[in-house]
């Protein structure tokens, strides 16, 4: 190839690899050609070049940034700092003339953009989140992903349609012209789902009391919150139980929702209820109790109120203390009298009779107290005597005989079996072997009766139990 056809070339390449070449001087070799250099901009702080020139027998001088030119060849490596940067090489013939010098000049850039800007995030209870995000740095590209999936081109806004409940994480990626990426992610969880809500207390139907009571309870427990309302009210905050008092008569309407960490709120719960009358009717009047063996009746007069219902009477046994027995519901009706036939005579009974209205209201109760005494006349219970006294008790049908028991300080110190219902006591007797006194202190006495013939021992129930102090 002749040396015009060369230079040809050589212009030709430098026209295409925008490299500048100083015209030629008649005494020195041709300019060099730069055959290869790094992109502009780049990414790396490597660069290398590669050149050659028309004339074979040439070496060559290279420079960088200005530094003063030293012997290289084609192939030359750098490692340079950020920044813009211009490579310079110049062809020298057999003869040390130097032909003019050929430059690169190019930007390096190693500094990945800032970390995007995620500035708008979607709600907890959005299935299609939206995010919006920039970066300082202009000229990024961005790329995106949502959970686990690849990083594909896109821009703000960034919307994912339909996505299921649950953990989720956005990253979105600013890459610059030269490669060089940053990114930032955003981590929230998904929640559509409202909670389940449950009224679990509330006033009865009617009611006849001014006050009311709402409790309830939803899933989420950790995270729900609760709105309530009165009577088409404004709702407000609330916690179970929610209380209302001094309520007017008339129809009444609670409303409660309930709403999770996400926002989602539950369907309203609702109750609705009358307030009725509120005043207690009187209690019953003129009671009267009668005692026999085995046998109690209660006799009251209804009270006047015009919406008088009905009665109920409770009785427990046992005098008040750890001993006593609850209080149990014995009747119910508008009867004027109570009978029980399998009455209990020693035992301590407190009856309270206790009067409604149709609304529900109730009385505050007629008590009846029953002793065991009852049916021991004499001496009087808990009573003081001077002198040995008579023990009289009721005398019950059929009874063949008795058996009356005196304890002193929880010693029996005589048992006797009277016919008729009466025992007079002395001063001095002997039981079981033993000479006893009537000396003062507290005694306790009790009486059964009994059927048929002594031998055979069948004795009924206690009559009842007494005491008395010989003072």
């Amino acid at each position: 190839m002749s040396r015009r056809a060369v230079l040809c070339v050589i212009v030709l390449a430098a026209v295409a690899f925008g490299i500048q070449l100083a015209p030629a001087t008649a005494a020195g070799p041709p300019p060099p050609t730069i055959l290869t250099t790094p992109p502009n901009p780049s990414g790396s702080r490597n660069a290398t070049f590669t050149f050659l020139d028309a004339d074979p027998m040439a070496t060559f001088l290279c420079q960088m940034d200005g530094d003063a030119f030293t012997a290289c060849q084609s192939g030359v490596q750098y490692t340079l700092a950020d920044g813009s940067h211009t490579f310079g090489v110049k062809a020298v013939d057999s003869t040390m003339a130097e032909s003019d010098v050929v430059s690169y000049t190019w930007v390096i850039d190693t500094t990945p953009p800032p970390a995007p800007s995620i500035t708008a995030t979607p709600s907890s209870s959005d299935d299609t989140p939206t995010f919006k995000f920039t970066d300082s740095e202009d000229g990024v590209n961005f790329r995106c992903k949502l959970d686990g999936h690849a990083f594909a081109g896109c821009s703000s806004p960034k919307t994912y349609a339909h996505q299921a409940d649950g953990a989720h994480v956005f990253t979105v990626r600013a890459i610059d012209e030269v490669g060089n990426a940053s990114s930032s992610s955003y981590a929230w969880t998904i929640d559509t789902i409202a909670p389940v809500l449950a009224l679990t207390q509330a006033p009865p139907n009617p009611s006849a009391s001014s006050n009311a009571v709402f409790a309830f309870s939803a899933t989420d427990v950790s995270s729900v919150t609760f709105s309530c309302q009165l009577d088409g009210g404004a709702p407000s905050a609330c916690t179970s139980p929610a209380t209302y008092s001094a309520l007017a008569k008339g129809a009444h309407v609670f409303t409660v929702r309930a709403t999770d960490a996400a926002g989602n709120t539950s369907p309203a719960a609702s109750y609705g209820w009358t307030v009725e009358d509120l005043l207690a009717p009187a209690d019953v009047s003129g009671v009267r109790r009668t005692v026999g063996y085995g046998t109690v009746t209660l006799a009251w007069t209804r009270p006047p109120d015009p919406d008088f219902d009905h009665v109920q009477v409770f009785v427990s046994i046992g005098r008040k203390g750890p001993r006593a027995q609850r209080k149990k519901l014995v009747y119910t009706g508008n009867s004027t009298h109570y009978a029980s036939r399998r009455f209990d005579n020693g035992t301590y009974h407190r009856y309270s009779i206790i009067s409604y209205d149709r609304a529900g209201n109730a009385s505050s109760g007629a008590p009846v107290v029953v002793q065991p005494s009852t049916l021991l006349f004499r001496p009087k219970a808990g009573g003081v005597v001077h002198v040995p006294p008579r023990l009289v008790w009721a005398k019950v049908r059929r009874a063949s005989f008795y058996n009356v028991q005196l304890y002193r300080g929880g010693e029996k110190i005589l048992s006797a079996w009277p016919t008729a219902a009466k025992l007079a006591l002395r001063p001095r007797w002997v039981y079981a072997g033993r000479s006893f006194r009537l000396s003062r202190g507290m005694y306790s006495w009790y009486a059964w009766p009994a059927f048929g013939p002594r031998s055979k021992s069948n004795y009924g129930h206690l009559l009842g139990q007494s005491s008395f102090r010989v003072g």
